[in-house]
């Protein structure tokens, strides 16, 4: 499934909710209203209808990246509770926003594969902060994430000729795959999110590595 900018959208406020510790079911209808507040009211022009979100949260469950159940009741609201929905615990996708940040950088890029050790490097300058913690990522933990890319199919890895000098030996170069287009609207927004941190002079102590939560 390709995530037009209706299902990034829902998915982006859902995965809010859940970085927020909101663990709640959330009836379609609050999620309309949700998504055509602030910013929302500009980027759907107020033609966003109850129906065509419906119809998105069907296909995001089928995908298996929201889950859909009985919401909270109000006391206020006579009858029974509505169903609601929220991100999936076991989401096939990218929710960490470091990582999002890394995958929408590469994906941009204006060369079409960009060596390994660039990558890191690039990243490690930019400051990015781990996914919970607003401490520097370090570039074990980079290398980390790229290899979590690698092994998930977000980024491709290719060993190309070294045409810079005769005995230089093949270089390792990083470049997405067609799984980012279908997600790049979501993966966009995770990235605008992402906090930085500008490198010191003296070596940071990370946190200990990841608190691994499943991101996709």
């Amino acid at each position: 499934m390709t995530l037009d900018h209706i299902a990034a959208a829902v998915l982006y406020r859902l995965w809010k909710r859940r970085r927020d510790k909101d663990g709640s079911l959330v009836p379609a209808k609050v999620i309309h209203e949700e998504l055509l507040k602030g910013l929302g009211k500009y980027e759907f022009s107020q033609d966003l209808q109850v129906d065509a979100l419906k119809k998105t949260l069907r296909q995001l469950k089928a995908e298996g990246l929201v889950e859909y159940g009985e919401s909270k009741k109000s006391s206020r609201i006579p009858g029974p509770p509505p169903n609601g929905y929220r991100l999936s615990p076991d989401a096939k996708i990218i929710t960490w926003r470091a990582t999002a940040a890394i995958v929408v950088w590469l994906h941009n890029h204006q060369e079409i594969r960009v060596k390994r050790e660039v990558v890191i490097d690039e990243t490690f300058k930019r400051g990015l902060t781990h996914h919970d913690r607003d401490d520097r990522l370090e570039r074990e933990e980079i290398a980390e994430l790229i290899n979590w890319c690698l092994r998930k199919g977000y980024i491709k890895e290719e060993n190309v000729a070294n045409y810079e000098g005769v005995n230089s030996a093949a270089e390792t170069r990083l470049s997405t795959t067609p799984k980012v287009d279908e997600c790049e609207l979501f993966l966009q927004k995770l990235a605008d999110e992402v906090k930085l941190q500008v490198a010191s002079e003296s070596p940071q102590v990370s946190g200990g590595g990841f608190e691994h939560e499943s991101q996709g």
